[in-house]
């Protein structure tokens, strides 16, 4: 069977560091999911990341890492995004526009009118 990967770079990041520390940060994606799908043929591997902000050394480290997986990979293919900006001002408000008492930030929300 012929396989489309979709990888959410995000979420894989976090969780490898989280569990592993920084052991498998430069893991190979493509190779991963072939090893992991060995009956099927894999066409295209689609990987959804964004470039770190405000952290030139981790933005370089990054975009070194997706030069060579785009690099031994033809089949895949780098889908960039951008990270979203937090609103300032915006906190978790009840119904009756008063911020949850039990919230654990809600010295900190701001009342809505």
């Amino acid at each position: 069977m012929d396989v489309v990967a979709y990888v959410d770079g995000f979420n894989l990041y976090h969780g490898l560091k989280s569990k592993y520390g920084r052991a498998y940060l430069w893991l190979d994606l493509v190779e991963l999911i072939r090893q992991t799908r060995r009956h099927d043929v894999v066409i295209k591997v689609r990987y959804f990341t964004a470039i770190v902000r405000g952290e030139p050394d981790a933005a370089l480290r990054q975009e070194t890492y997706l030069g060579a997986l785009a690099a031994s990979h033809p089949e895949l293919e780098i889908v960039r995004g951008h990270f979203k900006r937090r609103p300032r001002g915006v906190g978790i408000v009840a119904l009756d526009g008063h911020a949850p008492a039990n919230h654990p930030r809600s010295s900190i929300l701001t009342r809505r009118s």
